[in-house]
């Protein structure tokens, strides 16, 4: 199965294929507008599956009431 950002790009790509191919400008508009917003999804699907389960454990470390990570420990919680 393919991933997330996959999926999103290959709606962005058509729904620029259905701009491209539109008769009037308010169509063409709609759905340029469509595939902007599909690839914007597949940037945020990309950084989501990049970042993991990160802010769940986050989260969950704040409702124990333990201390969450400072920024310089949250960039090498990020690098790992």
């Amino acid at each position: 199965m393919s991933s997330r950002s996959e999926r999103y790009l290959a709606n962005a790509e058509k729904c620029q294929q259905f701009a491209d191919a539109a008769n009037t400008s308010g169509t063409k508009r709609l759905y340029g507008v469509l595939a902007s917003q599909w690839r914007q999804l597949t940037e945020e699907a990309d950084w989501t599956d990049k970042m993991g389960s990160r802010p769940f454990r986050e989260f969950g470390v704040a409702l124990k009431r333990e201390p969450l990570p400072t920024p310089k420990e949250h960039r090498q919680l990020a690098d790992q």
